[in-house]
């Protein structure tokens, strides 16, 4: 099997792993002050992957130099309290006990410092989520509504600098998960077709190199374990077939989607979480239709998007070295 590698553009992956992009264009040293700032947008997504971490980066710049000779402190404010963008959606401000700090020179309240190293032109602190309230929220689930979101407002309050560009001293931060088995599969699947329990044919279909949605299968969350899949269009057999997939710590389970086939597991049932790739093997009955189909498949983690980024086998490797 041979998979393409795709381009990863590098500021997509430092907005994967923190609040801010840098813009350079505020290194211009003629600025009359030194100045601590939000470098880029005013609103941004922060999709977790349950499984990996849920934590994301929160960063502030500094401009006016072109050389940082020393430590410099930012501090910021956080919570409920501080004002939300006037848009089109409904922010839902994010409880303050969903959340705390790691890494921090100091927390006091909703009010968290962090450092720009002497060197750097950047300071983060973490969001580390308390992954049971998180997690039960329906609000923090990627899917559940588009136009509500759970949302963390992060605003610039002091700094050793010698002043905050008032103009991008605030952020906001929605905040939403998805499932770790999300995600695009190429697959190879065995079918065998069986009447009254006699074997009435058997089909093999594999498709590891048209890497197009349409001949891939997709997992999209329906909670923090659940995907609900959905067969690639070109499947031969299985095309139209929809169902729930839980993979926890009890391990694999199935669940059929009203008015779509039962499916049943049928065997073992496998899933590596190094590798994103299922060894699945289960059963399904059409309604109306006695023939019961077992499949046998191979399906190979192809990508997900996640935050505009590209999350490829290859991507996800590279952050886990």
């Amino acid at each position: 099997m041979k998979l393409n590698k795709l381009q990863i553009v590098p500021v997509l992956i430092a907005l994967l792993v923190s609040a801010c992009a840098y813009d350079d264009s505020y290194l211009d040293a003629k600025l009359p002050k030194n100045m601590a700032y939000f470098a880029s947008l005013k609103e941004y997504n922060r999709t977790l992957v349950v499984g990996e971490g849920l934590r994301f980066k929160v960063g502030a710049a500094m401009a006016g130099e072109l050389t940082n000779n020393a430590d410099r402190t930012v501090e910021f404010k956080l919570g409920p309290d501080m004002p939300f963008p006037v848009t089109d959606l409904v922010h839902v401000a994010l409880p303050q006990d969903y959340y705390n700090y790691s890494a921090l020179t100091g927390t006091v309240g909703n009010t968290v410092k962090a450092i720009i190293p002497r060197g750097s032109f950047i300071g983060y602190f973490t969001v580390v989520m308390d992954s049971v309230k998180f997690l039960n929220n329906p609000l923090a689930m990627v899917r559940y509504n588009q136009s509500q979101f759970l949302t963390l407002p992060v605003k610039i309050m002091s700094t050793s600098l010698d002043s905050i560009n008032r103009a991008n001293d605030s952020i906001t931060i929605r905040v939403r998960y998805i499932a770790g088995t999300e995600g695009f599969y190429l697959y190879k699947n065995t079918i065998t077709r069986k009447l009254n329990g006699t074997v009435v044919g058997t089909t093999t279909t594999e498709n590891f190199s048209n890497e197009s949605d349409d001949q891939s299968w997709q997992m999209l969350t329906a909670g923090p374990f659940t995907v609900e899949v959905t067969s690639a269009i070109a499947a031969k057999s299985t095309s139209g077939l929809k169902f729930k997939l839980t993979v926890n710590n009890s391990g694999i389970s199935y669940q059929s989607i009203a008015g779509q086939a039962v499916v049943e597991a049928a065997g073992t049932n496998e899933y590596n979480s190094k590798t994103h790739d299922f060894q699945l093997n289960y059963s399904f009955k059409n309604a109306g239709n006695d023939t019961v189909y077992h499949v046998a498949s191979n399906l190979i983690f192809r990508n997900r998007i996640r935050d505009g980024v590209n999350e490829t086998r290859e991507y996800l490797n590279q952050l886990k070295n």
